[in-house]
């Protein structure tokens, strides 16, 4: 009788400890980093690039660069975990009418998200993309058209470094 009181008190140890063992799934990070709103390459006129920066202890910094690529200045809000895998931010000073938060989801590729604007509860429009790490714009100097045409005079560029490949792929 005893041995049997014993064995089952075993196997409900070994299970509780199982339970709770290195299988148990941690909470996900492929929000956290430094993105930008138009990717590598993208040629237009004057204009800057909008960044984000999504931190661990919540903190959500949106800024950016300009045209000569000083920093713009940033706005700190914070962020949550949503029911499903995506994080929202708040805009509590958005006014009547305004874009109330963003709902943040992984995108298509590993290295993007997907920002969706939130007004009265509801999503509108479409999401827009922003990838993975720091584009800032360089100025192409030159006019790439003939003498007096208008042209595009800025091209975006990685700041710094691209960011690291993907673990599960090169995209």
């Amino acid at each position: 009788m005893h041995l049997k009181k014993c064995a089952r008190s075993i196997i409900l140890s070994v299970s509780i400890a199982a339970s709770c063992g290195p299988d148990t799934p941690a909470e996900s990070t492929w929000m956290l980093g430094t993105f930008s709103e138009q990717p590598v390459g993208y040629v237009q006129g004057d204009w800057g690039v909008s960044q984000i920066e999504i931190l661990a202890d919540g903190a959500f910094l949106l800024g950016g660069v300009g045209v000569d690529n000083n920093p713009l200045e940033s706005q700190e809000y914070a962020w949550e975990r949503g029911p499903d895998e995506s994080i929202e931010v708040s805009f509590p000073n958005a006014g009547q009418g305004g874009i109330e938060a963003w709902r943040i989801a992984p995108g298509e590729r590993c290295n993007e998200i997907l920002v969706q604007d939130i007004q009265l509860g509801e999503p509108v429009g479409a999401p827009f993309t922003y990838v993975r790490g720091a584009v800032c714009v360089h100025d192409l100097e030159t006019c790439p058209g003939p003498v007096g045409s208008q042209c595009e005079q800025f091209k975006t560029v990685w700041c710094d470094a691209p960011p690291p490949p993907c673990e599960d792929d090169t995209e």
